[in-house]
């Protein structure tokens, strides 16, 4: 009976552990728009990209691993995090499902950066965008013939499952030490 009290409130300590997240509140994006110009001169990444995976399982601030097929302007690497808000209405780009392709407009770099609804110019066509792209900035470079590295939630869970159970463990042998000195 003590070892199942002791279960259960180990139990309910680590999960009272993960913390209780509401959703942001919400607000209205306004931006001020850059022409197509400004938006290829302000932007540090501009490639075509898709969506691996989410990496936050946390409303708000998402970050998401995203594998990048071509790039016009910026580092050529294979993977990146972006980071955008999920609120729409805070500018950013909403929820990406897995397998969601979009052409970054982003800032940032060494293979971290972030994007906003903001980024995209105002007079922009995403059918006519690669043709005006390479105009200005020249052929994009091909990276899907380069291979990416395992996906970052495995790595994540490799770290993360072994700590919630030394943790759980712990207080466990806690509790049961605890106990052991009131007899």
């Amino acid at each position: 009976m003590r070892r199942a009290r002791a279960f259960w409130l180990a139990l309910f300590m680590t999960m009272a552990a993960v913390p209780i997240v509401t959703a942001p509140p919400a607000s209205a994006c306004s931006c001020v728009g850059y022409n197509f110009e400004e938006a290829v001169e302000s932007a540090d990444l501009i490639a075509d990209a898709r969506v691996r995976e989410r990496l936050s399982p946390l409303p708000g601030e998402a970050s998401y691993d995203v594998v990048v097929d071509r790039v016009w302007k910026g580092e050529e690497r294979r993977q990146i995090v972006l980071r955008t808000n999920d609120q729409t209405t805070a500018c950013g780009l909403g929820r990406l499902p897995a397998g969601y392709e979009l052409r970054l407009w982003a800032h940032g770099e060494d293979g971290r950066y972030s994007m906003s609804w903001c980024a995209y110019p105002v007079d922009g066509d995403y059918q006519t965008e690669p043709e005006r792209l390479t105009a200005m900035l020249g052929e994009p470079t091909d990276l899907t013939g380069e291979p990416t590295s395992l996906r970052r939630s495995w790595v994540i869970a490799g770290v993360s499952v072994p700590v919630i159970v030394l943790t759980t463990g712990l207080i466990i042998w806690l509790v049961q030490q605890r106990r052991g000195q009131r007899r």
